[in-house]
């Protein structure tokens, strides 16, 4: 056996029910501090530092590779989460116009109003109002 380990394959992570996972992650920043001092322990005891410097930077290698994972996996869930909440709002805001006879929309319109709302809930950065001077048809 040599001085130097040879990096491993990443590990085959469960497939994850994402959307269980979704409700099951409050704190995405509290999940990804947990699951990477995991990872960095599994690391830790399963590559043992050698003699050799290949080695040890072999482990960090994995070990970032491995965290960079878990943070993949946490946006994709917290994006999911996002993303339902957003439609249900929409969905609400909509049905409540209809119910309270607020505004009659059609197909077009409708489709408009959800585009706009889906936007400004699932946007990264703040939006801006915008002013329509025109028609939706002219």
């Amino acid at each position: 056996m040599s001085g130097t380990l040879a990096p491993s394959p990443l590990p085959d992570l469960p497939d994850a029910d994402t959307a269980k996972a979704t409700f099951e992650v409050e704190d995405v920043e509290e999940f990804i501090h947990s699951q990477s001092e995991s990872v960095l322990r599994h690391v830790a005891t399963t590559h043992p530092y050698g003699t050799s410097s290949t080695g040890s930077a072999d482990a960090v290698s994995l070990a970032e590779a491995m965290l960079q994972r878990l943070q993949a996996q946490a946006v994709v869930c917290a994006r999911e989460q996002i993303v339902d909440g957003a439609v249900s709002t929409v969905r609400t805001a909509l049905d409540q116009l209809e119910e309270r006879d607020i505004v009659d929309l059609d197909p077009e319109r409708r489709a408009a109003m959800v585009s706009n709302l889906l936007v400004v809930l699932c946007s990264d950065s703040p939006t801006q109002p915008v002013v329509n001077t025109g028609g939706l048809y002219s």
